[in-house]
């Protein structure tokens, strides 16, 4: 056996084993060989976000999209409990039932309502999810505020916030009192100084990438080049990954270093060139 199969095999060793014991643990307790039945709502919730741009999703006569025209009102998380709550206590069915009939009406909207579905799909893309993740620790705190009233049922966007949620939503400077527009003020230097680092990386790591690859053969910016490549594609298929059921951008915390990584690498590299040129005229 090669080398580099020796190497894939020992690496994916360990998840092929920790996934076959847990679901032979769960058989051997439950009847069912499954990891998880968060697919009871895992699948739901892409499903609801696929309703919410085509009605016609839930429109058959079968059990669930009956449930769902009674139960949906906001297309969101609290939904799918309700579904969920109501599958079990009207009709009884257990959660891995539930799970599988999810599982089955997925795949079902994927294959007939495939515009509903990727228009949803283009929702949760927005890079506004992910953007905050490169650098703006004021969105982590507000993120932390914010599941706080959340849990202490309070309004999130009260005060201060509110003024700003105006702002946003109209553009008029005269919605914001002199207390708000000092916090305004760093939070738009963050929310900028990320979506440029953001940019950065979505557009300009591919393209270096690539041309590094071709131009460069044999050099060590040829292999920076092919790594910062790797890890774009790494970081794009996670997050593709996740948009097809949920996008919470702390489920991209795990490669959220790459954007932070190559942006900067790049913009310093960029700016080293620049000054060295500047140096020598």
């Amino acid at each position: 056996m090669p080398n580099a199969m020796k190497r894939a095999v020992l690496f994916v060793a360990p998840l092929v084993i920790i996934t076959s014991l847990i679901m032979g643990w769960n058989y051997m307790r439950t009847g069912h060989p499954v990891i998880t039945t968060g697919g009871s709502t895992g699948y739901l919730l892409p499903v609801l976000k696929s309703a919410q741009q085509d009605l016609a999703v839930f429109g058959s006569d079968s059990l669930l999209d009956q449930v769902a025209r009674e139960k949906v009102t906001d297309f969101d998380d609290a939904d799918t409990y309700s579904i969920n709550y109501a599958l079990f206590e009207r009709y009884g069915f257990n959660a891995f039932e539930i799970s599988e009939m999810m599982k089955e009406k997925y795949f079902h909207t994927i294959v007939n309502f495939p515009d509903a579905y990727f228009a949803s799909l283009r929702v949760k893309l927005n890079f506004r999810k992910q953007a905050p993740l490169l650098g703006d620790p004021l969105a982590q705190i507000d993120d932390l505020d914010y599941w706080a009233s959340l849990s202490g049922g309070e309004a999130f966007e009260t005060d201060w916030r509110s003024e700003i949620q105006r702002f946003y939503e109209t553009r008029d400077p005269r919605t914001l009192s002199g207390a708000s527009a000092l916090k305004l003020v760093p939070r738009l230097f963050f929310r900028l100084t990320s979506t440029t680092l953001y940019f950065v990386f979505l557009l300009l790591v591919p393209v270096v990438g690539l041309w590094g690859m071709r131009h460069e053969k044999g050099s060590t910016w040829r292999r920076v080049s092919m790594l910062f490549l790797a890890l774009w594609v790494v970081y794009a298929l996670v997050v593709l990954m996740y948009a097809q059921f949920v996008m919470y951008a702390r489920y991209l915390a795990p490669v959220s270093f790459i954007p932070i990584l190559c942006s900067l690498t790049y913009l310093s590299i960029f700016f080293d060139k620049l000054r060295n040129r500047e140096m020598g005229s």
